[in-house]
Parts: C-alpha cells; structure tokens; sequence
C-alpha cells in the first residue's frame, strides 16, 4: 500500500503442499483463511478456473511454482521456497541424467536440476521479491541467509 501497488501487482507462487486436492478439484489449501483476513486472490491454482484470467485488480493472484512460466508481478512472493526445492530434488530422483555430457555425480545433477529450475520463480518480480521458508534451517534456507548477509545493501533477512 505504501509503494501504490495494487493487489494484481502482486503474485503468490505456491508449492503443491499448498493445493489442497479433493472432490470438488484442486484450490489453494489456506484461501478462506486468507479471505478472512481480507487478503483476496484470484486461486491460480483452482482447477476450476485454469481457463480464467484474473482481471479484478483487488484480488491478488496465486498459482503453482509450476505454472510461473511467463508470469510477472511487480512483487513476487515466494511461499514456502524451500518446499519448492524438495519437490524439485524429488521430481529429479526419477530423471535419466545418463547422458549428461558434464562430469558430475547423479546428485550432482539432481541438485544442480532443482535449483536452476528454481531460478524461475526467482526471476518472475519486476521491484520486489519476497521469500518464505518453511525451515529456515533447511539448505536453501542457510543459502539465501547467506546470500542476504552478504549483500545488506538491497536484502533483508527477516524471521517471524
């Protein structure tokens, strides 16, 4: 609000712990809590409005990591970053990397597949990127703490 932004000026990137899967399809898992809230978006990942665009500009938008490709936002928030970075190690468990032409290990690769995948989401804010992390500990966690350590000038590592 400060900034002048409006709520479609900002994207919710959500891992797939986040979609709640059941009769009626798949929805953000936490959306009545955030209506309650008045926090309002339009659910990306609702598999009921995959052929919808978001046109009100009250309603902040959400989708999948998965779905970010060509995506932008003036703000970016990135939920739960290091649940994306498991689920991206995970889907490279069953990747062939057989004919990959670098000398590294099979970890090595699996690794090196999930984050440069993760460079997706990461590149999708115009201004400002927001992350959350679920563990704070986790690998990517001590990383980005890292990164945010060394460049103080545009980084704010932040715990609540």
């Amino acid at each position: 609000k400060k900034s002048k932004c409006e709520n479609y000026d900002i994207l919710f990137l959500v891992p797939p712990t986040m979609v709640e899967k059941d009769d009626s399809g798949s929805h953000f898992k936490n959306i009545q809590h955030w209506e309650k809230n008045d926090i309002h978006i339009f659910d990306g990942t609702n598999s009921k409005l995959r052929e919808q665009y978001p046109t009100k500009v009250e309603q902040c938008r959400m989708f999948q990591y998965d779905s970010c490709r060509g995506l932008e936002g003036w703000i970016v928030v990135c939920l739960n970053f290091d649940e994306l970075i498991e689920y991206k190690l995970k889907e490279a468990e069953h990747i062939d990397f057989s004919d990959n032409i670098a000398f590294e290990s099979k970890s090595e690769a699996i690794k090196k597949y999930a984050y440069t995948w993760a460079m997706m989401p990461l590149t999708r804010a115009i201004d400002t990127l927001v992350i959350t992390l679920k563990n704070p500990d986790s690998e990517i966690g001590k990383i980005l703490k890292n990164v945010c350590s060394n460049f103080k000038d545009n980084t704010v590592w932040r715990l609540t």
